[in-house]
């Protein structure tokens, strides 16, 4: 196990599956650790997986279509605004931006959903329940691909403790969000450049908070936009 569990420390900092340690100094900082991660992976049954991905564009199209709902927005905001800070500091921002009038009609979601298995009774089949959608703080989208490609690794070179999700009904799942995501925000670039004064300067901004340890997750975003 401990051969193991070095040779998937050795891939995770080959392949950039890392973040900054908690003492670096600066963002800049070269002092980094392999990014936590499981061993093995978790065994979720098909259906399950299946369904949450088929619920997923329908959650988006949920999203896009409540976010652009004034009324609704108002009439839920404006209470919980009052009892949550952080709530409040985002609320008044839209109101601002409502009372300057929205210039920018086009938009881009990247939504994170988290799911848990849910067993009603023991011998029932279990169904994935959402915990929580995530549409500011939607991380490890690259991450979370570099470490399905260490499952696929251990598993091809026949680590029997891997090698055994790919045997019989189980299949290790392919997770492209590392590309995906840089592919959306390409075609939001290129949808808004079709529509923008052609004299203007474009650019994608990441905004990145101070002391960010993830840096790699959105780096990751940041280098393969740059070949799309």
């Amino acid at each position: 196990m401990d051969q193991i569990r070095d040779l998937a420390i050795d891939w995770a900092l080959a392949h950039g599956l890392v973040v900054r340690t908690s003492s670096s100094e600066s963002r800049t900082s070269e002092v980094i650790t392999h990014a936590p991660f499981a061993l093995f992976p978790s065994k979720f049954p098909a259906s399950a997986f299946n369904k949450a991905i088929t619920l997923q564009p329908l959650f988006n199209t949920l999203v896009d279509k409540l976010a652009a709902d004034n009324v609704f927005i108002e009439t839920i905001m404006e209470s919980l605004s009052q009892v949550d800070e952080f709530t409040g500091k985002i609320y008044n921002i839209y109101k601002f931006v409502q009372s300057e009038g929205v210039v920018q009609r086009l938009s881009l979601g990247v939504h994170r959903s988290d799911y848990l298995l849910h067993e009603e009774t023991e011998g029932v089949e279990p169904v994935p329940q959402q915990v929580e959608l995530n549409t500011i703080a939607s991380s490890f989208g690259s991450l979370s691909t570099r470490i399905s490609e260490l499952h696929h690794y251990l598993a091809e070179y026949s680590i029997s403790a891997i090698s055994d999700f790919t045997q019989g009904s189980w299949k290790l799942a392919q997770n492209i969000s590392i590309n995906g995501i840089p592919k959306a925000i390409a075609a939001a670039y290129n949808q808004y450049k079709a529509t923008a004064d052609v004299n203007s300067k474009l650019v994608v901004v990441m905004v990145v908070q101070p002391g960010e340890r993830n840096v790699f997750d959105q780096r990751w975003i940041e280098f393969n936009l740059a070949t799309e």
